[in-house]
C-alpha cells in the first residue's frame, strides 16, 4: 500500500481538519484559500469541498494546501503527525518520458509566480491588522508567511540557467497550478 492510500486510510477529514488549525462546527469550517465570513468549507468523511470557492480534494489535498508542499510531503506529515507507519521511501513510479517544456511554459511559470508575489503584496497591505484587537485574516498570513519565498523563486527566473529553471518547471508543475488557480479566483472574485 502506498503511503498515499495508507494516509487515507487511517486519517479522517474531521481529524485533519482539525489538526491542521481549522475549526470544524456542525461539518462545516473556514476554508483556508480565502476569508469567510460564515464556513464555506464542508467537512466530509472521505473528502472536503467549498461552496464559495469550488476547492475540494481529500485529506492529503488539504494538507497540501495548508502546509504548502507536494502531496507527498503533506502525506508525510500527516503519517508522522497521526503516527502513521509507513515506508518513507518515495513512490516507484513507472517512468514517463518528460513533456517538453517550451519557451512559453517558461514565459507563463514566470508570469504566474510574478503575479502571485504581487497578489502577496497586496495581501499584505489591505489585510494587515489596523490594531492588536483586529481580526487576523488568512490570507494576511498566508501572505507573511510565502511571500520571501515567491521572491526567492521569481528571482530564479532571473539568476539561475536555462536547465536549472526547467527543472524547477517541472518539480513545480502541482504549485504552478495551485498558484494558477489561486489567481483565477481571485480575479473571478
Amino acid at each position: 500500500m502506498s503511503i498515499f492510500e495508507e494516509v487515507k486510510s487511517a486519517v479522517d477529514m474531521r481529524s485533519a481538519a482539525e489538526h491542521l488549525g481549522l475549526t470544524v462546527r456542525n461539518g462545516m469550517c473556514s476554508c483556508p484559500l480565502h476569508t469567510d465570513r460564515t464556513p464555506s468549507m464542508k467537512i466530509y468523511d472521505d473528502h472536503f469541498h467549498c461552496f464559495s470557492c469550488g476547492e475540494h480534494g481529500d485529506v492529503i489535498d488539504l494538507a497540501q494546501i495548508i502546509y504548502g508542499t507536494s502531496a507527498y510531503e503533506a502525506a508525510k506529515s500527516l503519517a508522522s503527525d497521526f503516527g502513521i507507519a509507513v515506508n518513507n521511501s518515495r513512490p516507484i513510479l513507472k517512468r514517463r518520458t518528460q513533456p517538453k517544456i517550451t519557451a512559453e511554459d517558461e514565459k507563463t511559470a514566470y508570469r504566474l509566480i510574478d503575479s502571485y508575489v504581487h497578489l502577496l503584496e497586496r495581501h499584505l497591505q489591505e489585510y494587515a491588522p489596523r490594531s492588536p484587537d483586529d481580526y487576523v485574516s488568512i490570507l494576511f498570513v498566508q501572505a507573511l508567511h510565502e511571500i520571501e519565498l515567491f521572491r526567492y523563486y521569481r528571482s530564479l527566473f532571473y539568476e539561475q540557467e536555462y536547465s536549472e529553471r526547467i527543472a524547477f518547471i517541472t518539480e513545480h508543475g502541482g504549485m504552478l497550478a495551485r498558484i494558477e488557480r489561486a489567481l483565477n479566483r481571485t480575479m473571478a472574485a
